[in-house]
C-alpha cells in the first residue's frame, strides 16, 4: 500500500528528480496529423487522434500552437480544428481535387504526416503508392484503399493525388496481429485507409457554411509547398512530452 510514493520519496532523496505520473492517463499522449484547409487557421484531422478532448496541440512549420476542437465526428472518423491565434508566416493551404474528378483505381497517391515521430523525428514524412480500391474495408463505400505506407502518427494526414490536390484524409491500417489470427498467420502488406472527399466535404459543410464555401479546389500546381501545410497534432494541451527513446535505447533496440 502507498509502494509508489514511499518509492518516489526515497528516490528523491537521494538526489533524483521524479516525476509521477497518472495512473488513469495513458505515457504518451494521442498523436497523429492535421493539415490546414483555410488561411484562418481551420486544420482537419481524423477524430480519433483527438478523442474526447476540446483542445489540442498542434505543431505547425515550428511552432506550437493550441487548436480548439471546433467538431468532431467518430461515425466518419473527422475532426475539425481551429487555431487560436493566426498560423505562422510561411504556412501554405491544401486544395481539394473537384467532386467532378472522382478518384481513379491505380492513380498515383502520396500522404504527408508524422509517422512514429518520436522515433524518426519530427519533420513531415511523404509516402507514396497506389489507390489500390475506391472502396474501403468491408467494401466501406466511404473510403479509399491506398497501398501509400503508413504507421502510427499519419492518421488524419492528408492523400494527395499527383499535383497536390486533396482526395482523402488518413485513417487506419490493417492490424497485422488480428488479421494473422484470422487468417491462420497471413499478414497484411501496405493496406491502408482513408476518408474518401465526398464524406470529408460534407462533413466540412455540417460543421461550417462559412469555412466550406471558402475551400480551395483544383489546381493545386503539384506537391511542392504541401508539406508546409501539415501539423503534426497531440491530443489536449501538452505542455511537456516524456522522451521515451534516447539515442542508445533506439540503437539498442532498432538495430
Amino acid at each position: 500500500r502507498n509502494l509508489a510514493p514511499r518509492i518516489a520519496e526515497g528516490i528523491g532523496k537521494l538526489g533524483f528528480t521524479v516525476r509521477t505520473m497518472d495512473p488513469r492517463r495513458p505515457l504518451e499522449p494521442a498523436q497523429g496529423t492535421a493539415f490546414v484547409i483555410d488561411a484562418e487557421g481551420w486544420l482537419l484531422t481524423a477524430a480519433h487522434v483527438v478523442g474526447t478532448q476540446r483542445e489540442a496541440t498542434v505543431t505547425l512549420n515550428g511552432k506550437r500552437l493550441i487548436a480548439d476542437v471546433f467538431k468532431a465526428d467518430a461515425q466518419v472518423d473527422l475532426a475539425l480544428l481551429k487555431l487560436r491565434e493566426a498560423p505562422p508566416a510561411g504556412t501554405t493551404v491544401l486544395r481539394f481535387r473537384a467532386l467532378a474528378q472522382p478518384a481513379q483505381l491505380g492513380e498515383e497517391v502520396s500522404t504527408l504526416g508524422y509517422p512514429l515521430s518520436r522515433l524518426l523525428g519530427t519533420s513531415v514524412r511523404m509516402s507514396r503508392g497506389l489507390l489500390s480500391a475506391t472502396a474501403g474495408l468491408r467494401d466501406d463505400p466511404r473510403e479509399l484503399q491506398v497501398s501509400a505506407e503508413i504507421q502510427p502518427g499519419s492518421s488524419g494526414g492528408p492523400l494527395l493525388d499527383r499535383e497536390g490536390n486533396v482526395i482523402g484524409v488518413v485513417v487506419k491500417t490493417l492490424n497485422p496481429q488480428a488479421v494473422a489470427r484470422a487468417t491462420g498467420g497471413a499478414l497484411p502488406q501496405n493496406v491502408n485507409f482513408a476518408v474518401k472527399a465526398e464524406p470529408v466535404l460534407a462533413f466540412l459543410r455540417g460543421a461550417d457554411a462559412s469555412l466550406f464555401q471558402g475551400l480551395r479546389y483544383t489546381p493545386a500546381g503539384g506537391l511542392v509547398g504541401a508539406d508546409r501545410a501539415v501539423a503534426r497534432v497531440q491530443a489536449g494541451d501538452v505542455v511537456v512530452e516524456p522522451d521515451f527513446f534516447n539515442d542508445t535505447a533506439t540503437t539498442e533496440i532498432y538495430t
